[in-house]
């Protein structure tokens, strides 16, 4: 009885503190978001990873996003439409989706809307960003590390931020070919 107690108190420990951490990233990423919000941005659109790795905001009004991510050193600075080329879905290094540019060389799959596979589980699912900075051309997103069977609740919650990242990508990339296409016909 003492050793089940024992590991029902660890195991609640374990779940409080996960919750805690996730509470403490959303945190951060909320204050950062507060900072920019005072610098004069207002983000209309916004996707967040369910685990808090990483978040997407647009500023359609200044046609501005920007990413930010857990851990990482780089500055937080918004970016105009035009920085993001392109973008790629993959899973188990299989093209799922892609729009805009920058993925060509990487499959001929481009273009395509989904690739058909047999397996049931998927061990590795991302999102590939192709971006126009010297200092950073490509950027992984993960939504999924570790074999997971595609039947189960966590494939279906990284599927579902997948889905919400392609529309918020597809979006900022349609109003860079409509700010493109409005700057060409004015001149």
């Amino acid at each position: 009885m003492d050793i089940l107690a024992y590991v029902l108190a660890v195991v609640l420990f374990s779940v409080i503190m996960l919750l805690r951490q996730n509470r403490i990233r959303r945190g951060s990423f909320d204050t950062t978001i507060e900072r920019l919000e005072k610098a004069g941005f207002s983000f209309d659109r916004k996707v967040f990873d369910t685990h808090n790795r990483f978040a997407l905001l647009a500023d359609t009004a200044n046609k501005k996003w920007i990413l930010l991510e857990q851990g990482k050193a780089h500055p937080v600075r918004p970016s105009k439409f035009e920085a993001l080329l392109g973008y790629s879905l993959w899973e188990d290094n299989r093209l799922k989706q892609s729009g805009g540019t920058g993925f060509e060389q990487d499959s001929n799959l481009t273009g395509r809307a989904l690739v058909k596979t047999q397996q049931n589980t998927c061990s590795r699912m991302e999102i590939r960003l192709c971006l126009a900075a010297d200092y950073r051309p490509y950027v992984s997103l993960p939504l999924l590390e570790g074999e997971t069977r595609k039947e189960s609740l966590t494939y279906e919650t990284a599927m579902t931020v997948a889905r919400e990242t392609a529309a918020f990508l597809d979006e900022v990339i349609k109003q860079r070919a409509y700010v493109a296409q409005r700057s060409i016909s004015e001149a």
